[in-house]
């Protein structure tokens, strides 16, 4: 029973679709009408600018990381669990017919409770990818195979390394547009410089 509460747990708040609320709410606007329609800080941040999209990124973050955090306390396999849970809630939420968003940033939050020093290093090389080639999607991708290795080395073929497997597929899977739209040559970049960025 727990451990299917956990799971259930991850999945209600992972599902809080603030893409979504923020850009309708701020914006005035149905964020899915605009850009590529997804509902992540990419998105919003494309659409609706810096500000906004940083914020959902720290909220989508937040959905992977208190509950995950919280749980780990008491035992890492509900922990692994409520991830799980958080990362199919952010990628199906039911509250928009079960379209979500990419969970790279609900992700990074879930392994910043189970794993900080790898994810940290993982998220430095998101940064670094993003600033050579201005794609968010090759970025999240090659972080999260960075994610992998990072935690097989670390822990070898244990729970979390499994669970870190699973969700880099569930990444690359989310992703399947994107990497579509890189075959083409369609795939759009984000603004990158440093004052952009950073500022």
């Amino acid at each position: 029973m727990n451990f299917i509460l956990s799971c259930l747990l991850g999945f209600t708040i992972g599902s809080i679709p603030f893409g979504y609320l923020l850009a309708k709410w701020i914006k005035k606007i149905d964020i899915r009408q605009h850009g590529s329609g997804n509902i992540g800080a990419t998105n919003v941040w494309r659409v609706c600018g810096r500000k906004l999209g940083i914020i959902v990124f720290i909220l989508d973050a937040s959905k992977g990381l208190l509950p995950v955090l919280w749980l780990s306390y008491y035992n890492i396999n509900y922990a692994l669990l409520c991830g799980i849970g958080a990362i199919l809630g952010h990628t199906f939420t039911p509250y928009l017919k079960f379209k979500g968003g990419k969970s790279v940033a609900t992700g990074l939050g879930i392994f910043i409770g189970i794993a900080p020093i790898q994810a940290i290093i993982s998220f430095g090389f998101w940064i670094l990818i993003l600033q050579i080639t201005g794609w968010v999607s090759v970025a999240s991708m090659g972080a999260s195979a960075t994610l992998v290795i990072l935690i097989f080395l670390a822990h070898h073929l244990s729970p979390i390394f499994f669970f870190t497997l699973t969700s880099f597929l569930l990444v690359v899977v989310a992703h399947r547009s994107n990497i579509k739209r890189l075959i083409q040559g369609k795939e759009p970049k984000l603004k990158t410089s440093k004052h952009h960025f950073f500022s």
